[in-house]
């Protein structure tokens, strides 16, 4: 899906430009004709946009809900995030379709950001804190059962801290592209480099993630020392490796060499 948005957006941009391309040369076309094109391409563009970032947070929201199959309360709250996204994008969306008619030159104001970055800034960072609290939790538990160790952090730990990160990171570029847009506005050459990366970024992003997971869910597991101990999950005995030996009443260990002593009667 998200595919097919980012494949119609940029067929619809290449498809822009080269209306744009005649109305600058030595005769150019008639006005009424190329506005009505130029009009229909700005909205359908930011409708992929759009609908592209409501697709990016569905994949951003569902890595939270899977955590906690059994929390209502934490599925209740990522779908109010989600309908919010959806609302968000869709008001924003109306408002870009209502000023591009009535002006397709108009950029909009400084304001006009807000709605849409707002929405997805919440919504990715209640996803993201829900996941880097899964990942606390879950090293919680492994240090009550396991106590301390030395050895390196499990893959479900890796994993998660990855899904955290990648999530920060998610939610910086919208950050930056809220406080961008209520510096400048989106009629700055900042401002407008930055409409054209994040679709593209919003797109490929599920794909970076579903590869590093992939990539460091390979990584063999690294065995602890052979001094450590380990502990039972269970019981929580200790059981320390010992060099295997059998004592009785009738052998007798020296080193590495066992002397068989007659039994006394």
């Amino acid at each position: 899906m998200m595919l097919f948005l980012s494949l119609s957006y940029l067929v619809m941009n290449i498809e822009f430009a080269i209306i744009q391309i005649p109305t600058i040369g030595y005769n150019p076309p008639d006005s009424k004709e190329v506005i009505p094109l130029i009009t229909g391409l700005t909205i359908g563009h930011n409708l992929m946009t759009r609908l592209n970032y409501v697709m990016g947070d569905i994949v951003v929201v569902w890595r939270a809900w899977v955590l906690f199959p059994q929390s209502l309360a934490v599925k209740v709250t990522l779908s109010i995030c989600l309908l919010g996204s959806f609302v968000g994008a869709s008001v924003d969306m109306g408002v870009l379709a209502k000023r591009v008619i009535e002006n397709f030159n108009d950029t909009g104001s400084k304001t006009t950001f807000i709605t849409l970055a707002v929405s997805l800034i919440f919504t990715n960072f209640t996803a993201t804190v829900l996941i880097g609290f899964k990942a606390w939790h879950y090293f919680q538990s492994i240090r009550r059962n396991l106590g301390s160790t030395t050895g390196s952090p499990g893959k479900v730990l890796k994993i998660l801290l990855l899904l955290m990160e990648s999530g920060l990171l998610y939610l910086a570029f919208w950050i930056g592209y809220l406080v961008l847009g209520l510096t400048q506005g989106g009629g700055s050459i900042a401002g407008q480099a930055y409409l054209v990366v994040m679709p593209g970024l919003v797109a490929i992003y599920p794909i970076l993630i579903i590869l590093a997971v992939a990539h460091e869910n390979n990584k063999p597991e690294i065995r602890a020392s052979k001094s450590e101990v380990h502990h039972s999950e269970s019981g929580g005995e200790s059981q320390v490796a010992f060099p295997a030996a059998s004592i009785n009443n009738s052998t007798e260990v020296k080193g590495n060499e066992i002397e068989i002593v007659p039994r006394l009667s």
